[in-house]
């Protein structure tokens, strides 16, 4: 009987905790960054939304688009390659 009820009681502590559903985005001051350069040579680009989330990542030889829903959560990232430009000098 015991048992019982502290496994009720268990789940009802489970079961009743909530999450938060809305997530708020304060990174306002935060300086992004735009570019990275490497002696002097752009080698990747990064562009934002109006809440600082990143939406694009741009390389050489790589393109990410980020995509997010209406409470800033990532929904997808879609990845596009060039794999046969890397040419790797041996």
């Amino acid at each position: 009987m015991e048992k019982i009820a502290l496994m009720l009681f268990f789940s009802l502590i489970f079961f009743s905790c909530e999450k938060d559903k809305q997530l708020i985005v304060e990174n306002t001051d935060i300086p992004l960054i735009s570019k990275v350069l490497v002696a002097g040579v752009s080698c990747y680009e990064f562009a934002y939304n109006d809440a600082n989330l990143l939406t694009e990542e741009k390389s050489k030889f790589t393109y990410t688009k980020h995509s997010y829903s209406d409470n800033n959560l990532l929904t997808t990232s879609d990845l596009l390659t060039q794999p046969h430009l890397a040419v790797i000098a041996v």
